[in-house]
């Protein structure tokens, strides 16, 4: 665990060069890791439920790492209210919580029963989202973008 400390509020986007530690033990990376990384941030603002949560309505979604043995990808459109139409390949659960910018879900790669819990949060300022998954003994991305 960790703090990071913004003061006062910053009111635009923010980055800051991040180190992670994790020691070794536990049943995720059992023998620990060192990894640099830039954080990337900014402020959030509700906006009303007439609206969407992100500035598109075709939307890309995808799971790379966390033992996956490559990457999955499915379309979605953006409503308002932080809504979303799945349009596949693949059976994609997906929640917005348009009051904290949070989102969760699941998503059952096409042609398996294996269910993948999600979640994440939104970065308004560059129209994208971005989260994590637990694979069997490694953490995976989850990335929300525009559709290409």
């Amino acid at each position: 665990m960790s703090w990071l400390n913004l003061a006062p509020h910053p009111t635009t986007n923010f980055t800051s060069d991040v180190t992670w530690v994790k020691p070794a033990g536990g049943v995720l990376y059992p023998g620990g890791f060192t990894h640099d990384a830039t954080l990337l941030g900014s402020s959030y603002v509700v906006r009303p439920p007439s609206e969407r949560i992100l500035n598109f309505t075709d939307g890309l979604f995808t799971l790379t790492g966390g033992n996956l043995s490559e990457p999955v990808s499915s379309d979605f459109t953006l409503l308002p209210g932080g809504k979303i139409t799945s349009d596949g390949p693949h059976k994609l659960t997906l929640k917005f919580i348009p009051a904290t910018g949070l989102f969760n879900g699941t998503i059952t790669p096409e042609n398996t029963t294996t269910v993948i819990k999600f979640t994440g949060a939104v970065q308004q300022s560059s129209a994208n989202g971005s989260g994590y998954f637990l694979g069997t003994d490694k953490t995976g991305r989850v990335t929300i973008e525009p559709a290409p």
